[in-house]
C-alpha cells in the first residue's frame, strides 16, 4: 500500500513538472521572440512545432504580445488591413495579408501580426488551449487543498468539458465566433475542473 502511495506521488511530481513545463514554454515563447529574436530562432521553430500537433495556431483565434502588452492578435470583428508572417512556423506556414476564414483553421498558421503600426508575437498554442492548460495546472495545484477527498466520475468529466464543448461545436455548426477573451475564458473553467479530476488521481 505505502509502496502504491509513493508511486503514486512520483507519478504526480512528475506529471506537475510536465505542466509547468508546458505553461512555461508557451507563456515565455512570445516574449523571447519579441526579445532575442533572431539569437534564438532554431529553438523557437522547435517550439512552434513541437505545440502544432496539439493546436490549430490559427493566429485569429490567439493571444500576441504587443509592445508591453498581451492581447487578441486581431480584434474580433477587425476590419482594417492585417498582415501575418511565418517567421518560426514551419507546418502549413502562410505569410500575407490576413481575411479570416474558418477554413483556414489549422491550415494556415502565421506567428507574427502586424496591425496598426503594431508588431505581435503569437503565443505558440491558441487562447483556448493557452486557458486549457493554465487550468489544468491551477486545478492540479489547489485540488488538494479544496477537494482533497474528493472522487470525480464520467459526469463530472462532462461538465467539465461542457464550456469548450460547447462553445466549440457552435462555432463549428453555425456562422457564431466567440472572441479571444471568451475562448481563453473558457478554456481556464474546463482546464480547472480536469486538473480536480487529475488531481484526485495523483495528488
Amino acid at each position: 500500500m505505502k509502496k502504491s502511495q509513493n508511486s503514486r506521488k512520483l507519478s504526480g511530481k512528475i506529471l506537475l513538472f510536465v505542466l509547468i513545463a508546458i505553461n512555461l514554454l508557451n507563456l515565455a515563447t512570445p516574449f523571447v521572440a519579441k526579445y532575442v529574436g533572431e539569437g534564438a530562432k532554431d529553438q523557437l521553430k522547435i517550439i512552434y512545432s513541437f505545440f502544432a500537433p496539439l493546436d490549430h495556431q490559427y493566429i485569429y483565434r490567439s493571444f500576441c504580445l504587443f509592445d508591453g502588452k498581451v492581447r487578441e492578435c486581431i480584434p474580433h470583428n477587425y476590419k482594417g488591413e492585417v498582415l501575418v508572417y511565418s517567421k518560426y512556423t514551419t507546418i502549413n506556414a502562410y505569410s500575407g495579408e490576413f481575411y479570416y476564414s474558418k477554413e483556414d483553421v489549422g491550415k494556415k498558421r502565421s506567428d507574427l501580426v502586424l496591425i496598426g503600426g503594431e508588431l505581435g508575437y503569437k503565443f505558440p498554442v491558441c487562447a483556448r488551449d493557452t486557458g486549457f492548460y493554465l487550468g489544468i495546472l491551477l486545478g492540479f495545484l489547489v485540488q488538494p487543498l479544496v477537494l482533497k477527498n474528493e472522487k470525480f466520475g464520467l459526469g463530472f468529466l462532462i461538465v467539465a468539458m461542457a464550456p469548450i464543448g460547447i462553445d466549440g461545436t457552435l462555432q463549428l455548426i453555425s456562422p457564431y465566433e466567440s472572441t479571444v477573451t471568451f475562448r481563453f475564458l473558457t478554456g481556464v473553467i474546463s482546464g480547472v475542473l480536469t486538473g480536480f479530476i487529475i488531481g484526485t488521481k495523483f495528488n
